[in-house]
C-alpha cells in the first residue's frame, strides 16, 4: 500500500472545456483548493461492490434509478391521487406513478408532451420532480432534458445527504450535474461535468463523483479520469487523471472508494481500490 498526497486547485485544471474548481470562495473571492489524500492498493473482484452495494441500499446509482414514466403537460402543476391512478399516460399506459406519502419520485415525460416523441437534435425526455403532500402529488418544472434512446444517453442518479444528484452527458445546457433538494425538489447547484456517456458515479457528503467505465463513449479531446463536483460549485474538478476503466464507486462517509482497472488494457482479473480521502 502506498499514499499519494496532492492538491486540486482551479489554476491547475486549464484544458480545451474550461473545467476548473469553483468551489466556496474566501472573503476575497479566491476558490478555496481542495486537498485530498489518495491510497492505492489491489484487491479482487470480490470486493468489487455491486450496483445496491455500492449505494448502501439507499436507491440506485447509474441509469437504473427507478422513473415514472408518462406524458405530463407543462403547464400543470398538481394532479390529486385518484386522479394520478387513471390519468392516461398516451399513448402507453393508464395512471401515474404515485409515490408512498411524504417520498418523491422523478417523472419522465416527451418533451413538451409531444406525442410522438420528437428528438430535438437528440434530446427527447425531460425530468421533473414529483413530491406527495397527502393526497395530492405536486409536480415541479423541467430539471433537465435528455435523449431516451440506444447508446447510453440517460441520465445516471445518485443521492447522498439530502440531496438526489443527476448526470447526462448530452442535456440542454451541454454535459453538466445538478443536485435537487430530495425535500422541495429545488435545483440546489448546476455544475459542468466533462462529455462521458455511461458513467460510474457515485456522491457522498462532500458532492459528486463521476469516471469514465470500460463502456463509455467521449470526444477524443475530454480529459479521462476521476472527476468531482464540490457542493456549491458551477465547474467540475479532475481529481486523478486516468484511462483506466473504472467499475464501481462507494462512499466510505467522507472519503470515496473507486474500483478500477488502471490501464485500458488490463485484463478484467487486475482491479485496484483508490481511496479518495480530504485532508487538512
Amino acid at each position: 500500500m502506498h499514499l499519494v498526497a496532492f492538491l486540486v486547485a482551479a489554476c491547475a485544471l486549464a484544458d480545451a472545456w474550461g473545467l476548473g474548481y469553483a468551489g466556496a470562495q474566501s472573503p476575497r473571492g479566491n476558490p478555496t483548493p481542495v486537498h485530498f489524500s489518495m491510497e492505492t492498493r489491489p484487491t479482487s473482484w470480490a470486493r468489487v461492490p455491486g450496483s445496491a452495494a455500492a449505494h448502501g441500499g439507499q436507491g440506485y446509482p447509474g441509469e437504473d434509478y427507478p422513473l415514472a414514466l408518462c406524458g405530463w403537460p407543462s403547464n400543470r402543476a398538481s394532479i390529486t391521487v385518484s386522479q394520478a391512478r387513471t390519468f392516461r399516460c398516451s399513448p402507453y399506459a393508464v395512471g401515474l406513478s404515485v409515490p408512498a406519502p411524504g417520498s418523491f419520485e422523478i417523472l419522465s415525460s416527451p418533451i413538451g408532451d409531444r406525442w410522438p416523441e420528437s428528438q430535438n437534435g437528440g434530446l427527447s425526455r425531460e425530468l421533473r420532480f414529483v413530491k406527495r403532500d397527502g393526497n395530492v402529488l405536486e409536480v415541479g418544472p423541467d430539471l433537465m432534458e435528455y435523449g431516451d434512446y440506444s447508446g447510453g444517453a440517460r441520465p445516471s442518479f445518485d443521492e447522498a445527504g439530502g440531496s438526489l444528484w443527476i448526470f447526462d452527458f448530452r442535456t440542454e445546457r451541454g454535459p453538466e450535474a445538478i443536485r435537487v433538494s430530495t425535500s422541495s425538489g429545488e435545483i440546489l447547484q448546476r455544475t459542468r461535468m466533462p462529455p462521458i456517456s455511461r458513467p460510474v458515479i457515485g456522491a457522498n457528503a462532500l458532492g459528486f463523483w463521476m469516471a469514465q467505465d470500460s463502456n463509455s463513449i467521449y470526444p477524443s479531446a475530454t480529459r479521462l479520469g476521476i472527476w468531482f463536483a464540490p457542493l456549491g460549485a458551477s465547474k467540475s474538478q479532475l481529481v486523478k487523471a486516468t484511462d483506466g476503466s473504472v467499475w464501481a464507486m462507494q462512499a466510505q462517509g467522507s472519503a470515496m472508494d473507486v474500483f478500477i482497472s488502471p490501464h485500458r488494457t488490463a485484463q478484467r482479473s487486475a482491479v485496484d481500490l483508490w481511496r479518495f480521502t480530504p485532508s487538512s
